[in-house]
């Protein structure tokens, strides 16, 4: 899985799509990762993922260091406490639902329902 101009990055069962600031965030299920679209330079870079399949349930580690597990389906939110902008990822592969916070925020850390 590389980055770069969208003639040449190849996405593995693409399914999820948000807008966000002009670009489109892609949830790249099968090669486990998180991908923005630039329409402006017209390239694609990774966000999350290792581009393998992670087990990991509590993540926290920095944006392309962070294995995922099949991400579905992608949401546009804000945090309910600060009201700073939120991609929720829906995670197939572990059945669970994550956030990723564009900027510091406050957001319910562990939480199992």
């Amino acid at each position: 899985m590389a980055d770069g101009e969208i003639q040449q990055v190849e996405f593995d069962s693409p399914h999820g799509l948000v807008e966000y600031n002009s670009c489109i965030y892609i949830a790249d299920t099968n090669n486990h990762a998180i991908r923005v679209f630039d329409p402006n330079s017209r390239r694609v870079l990774t966000l999350i993922g290792t581009g393998r399949l992670g087990s990991d349930k509590i993540g926290g580690l920095k944006r392309s260091q962070q294995p995922i597990a099949s991400p579905w389906d992608l949401c546009i939110t804000e945090s309910p406490f600060d009201h700073k902008t939120v991609l929720l990822i829906s995670m197939a592969g572990q059945h669970q639902i994550w956030a990723y916070a564009f900027e510091e925020t406050q957001w319910w850390n562990n939480v199992y329902v």
